[in-house]
């Protein structure tokens, strides 16, 4: 028996592999979606967030930043929301993942913005296989070349986190796409 792939099948391993990476997370942190946000007490301040986050005692991570600017990304003051952006001309160059929260969100509503955040990193890694398989087809590869994103090992980790690679991978993928 032969098994084909189609770009319908890739899509569905891609949609498939998101969720359960997703999910996985999700399970250890009984379903509470601000555990992707990977916030850290030395910029969180948990008694000032509009809902409550998971804060982890350091650092934490650059989801706490995207979360900050989620929430408005019109508003460019270092301290906001009790989060305090440790750069933000660098954070604010990255505005498109959080800008699209928000907007998600419906304005940047609390208690949908983490949710809102980890739609747009499954969506956006779907959406890598889409334009991945339509540049395939289009060059006349192999169709299953379009699997090649599961090969990118650092894009496992974006999607366990609230990080922006994902959607910036999403557009790289669709600009190659269209370019061509």
């Amino acid at each position: 028996m032969k098994y084909l792939l189609s770009q319908k099948k890739i899509l569905i391993i891609a949609i498939s592999v998101a969720m359960l990476l997703s999910l996985g997370r999700l399970i250890k942190s009984n379903f509470d979606s601000s555990w992707f946000i990977v916030a850290g007490s030395d910029y969180v301040d948990p008694a000032k967030t509009p809902l409550p986050i998971i804060v982890q005692p350091g650092q934490g991570y650059d989801g706490q930043f995207f979360y900050r600017y989620a929430l408005n990304p019109y508003d460019f003051n270092n301290t906001r929301y009790g989060i305090k952006v440790d750069h933000p001309p660098y954070r604010v160059q990255r505005i498109a993942y959080p800008f699209l929260a928000w907007l998600l969100s419906c304005c940047g509503n609390p208690h949908l913005v983490p949710w809102a955040m980890l739609f747009l990193n499954i969506a956006a890694f779907t959406g890598i296989f889409f334009y991945t398989n339509k540049f395939i087809a289009f060059v006349n590869g192999a169709i299953k070349q379009g699997l090649f994103p599961l090969f990118l090992c650092g894009i496992y980790m974006s999607l366990s986190r609230d990080l922006s690679e994902v959607v910036e991978l999403f557009f790289f993928t669709g600009s190659i796409y269209y370019l061509f």
